[in-house]
């Protein structure tokens, strides 16, 4: 389960992979996706990426992708593109 916690701006799943965010004029930017060693390999960090975007989408915010991480997986899930800025 991954959860939203606005208050630490990021997404977390409870074995502590994280993408964290930060807001500058009224934009989120995707900054850092970390997942531990041992859950590397099978697909936790996309699984963030989805659950950002999509709640991204639901919220209407705008993303500026200042991940390596994001960008690469914003390659492979155009259906996304459209919340870039």
């Amino acid at each position: 389960m991954i959860e939203h916690v606005p208050s630490e701006n990021c997404f977390r799943t409870p074995e502590g992979a994280v993408l964290s965010y930060t807001v500058k004029d009224g934009r989120y930017h995707f900054d850092h996706t970390v997942v531990p060693p041992e859950l590397r390999g099978q697909g936790v960090a996309g699984k963030l990426a989805t659950a950002a975007f999509e709640h991204a989408r639901e919220n209407g915010w705008s993303i500026v992708p200042d991940c390596s991480f994001i960008d690469v997986f914003l390659k492979r899930h155009p259906e996304f593109a459209e919340l870039v800025d």
